[in-house]
């Protein structure tokens, strides 16, 4: 009797609970490959590298190609463009902030574009000047209008119009779009650079103004069998900005 009561007050054994899952094993991230990074910084060096050459070999991702870019300008002169447009940034910002956020520039064989708006006169005198301060300077064409801040909205309407033109000049096989640089401000197209013949420059203008939201095309671009090409402007005075008779002074 004994024995049975105690096998009914034994503790209840504790249930066999089934085990929590184990932990999956996911597959760990892959692991970082730096040959495929050096792969990268070779393509991009190589890109770079053709945007400077006639004609360079380009080795990248394991395959060797040829790529000829067919520009007019030789590289020489194409780096020296860069170097001036560079130079002239530096000096519109140094100065006016302003300025340097305003103001377009386009380099072409030591021919500089300067486009957008400017608020008063003496700033569009003083971007002619740091432009002209730039050694290599050849000439300054100066398509800049006075005009408040065109704000965000008409930024991007410009970009989008800019884009637009690049893309139908590259997609155009009687274009060779490498040879034009373009600004738009206010939907003014300004081009600058150099034409293979003027069918084609015609083709260019026409292909900008049937874009929507462009209110004219200003063209400066040059023939390549242009002697302008290597001709030197002479520089104006101080007191000019490059487009019409220098301002009269103030009464007083």
């Amino acid at each position: 009797m004994v024995n049975l009561m105690s096998t009914f007050l034994r503790a209840p054994r504790a249930r066999a609970y089934p085990r929590a899952p184990r932990a999956r094993a996911y597959p760990r991230a892959p692991r970082a490959r730096p040959w495929a990074a050096r792969v990268a910084v070779a393509g991009v060096l190589a890109a770079l590298a053709a945007a400077c050459s006639p004609a360079v070999p380009i080795v990248a991702a394991g395959a060797v190609t040829t790529a000829a870019v067919a520009e007019e300008r030789t590289t020489r002169d194409a780096l020296t463009d860069i170097e001036i447009e560079t130079t002239i940034n530096n000096n519109l910002l140094n100065a006016s902030p302003e300025l340097f956020r305003r103001v377009g520039v386009d380099v072409v064989e030591g021919r500089v574009l300067l486009s957008g708006a400017v608020s008063r006169q003496d700033q569009r005198i003083e971007a002619v000047k740091q432009a002209w301060a730039a050694p290599g300077v050849r000439e300054v064409i100066n398509e800049l209008s006075l005009a408040g801040d065109p704000g965000i909205q008409r930024y991007s309407q410009d970009l989008w119009i800019t884009t637009q033109l690049r893309s139908r000049m590259v997609a155009d096989a009687g274009i060779r779009s490498i040879n034009y640089n373009i600004e738009t401000h206010r939907g003014v197209v300004n081009l600058i650079g150099l034409a293979r013949s003027p069918q084609e420059l015609q083709r260019v203008t026409r292909i900008a103004a049937a874009i929507p939201g462009v209110t004219s095309v200003v063209s400066h671009v040059l023939s390549i069998d242009d002697p302008r090409r290597l001709a030197q402007t002479p520089r104006p005075d101080g007191n000019s900005d490059g487009f019409g008779p220098a301002p009269a002074p103030a009464a007083g």
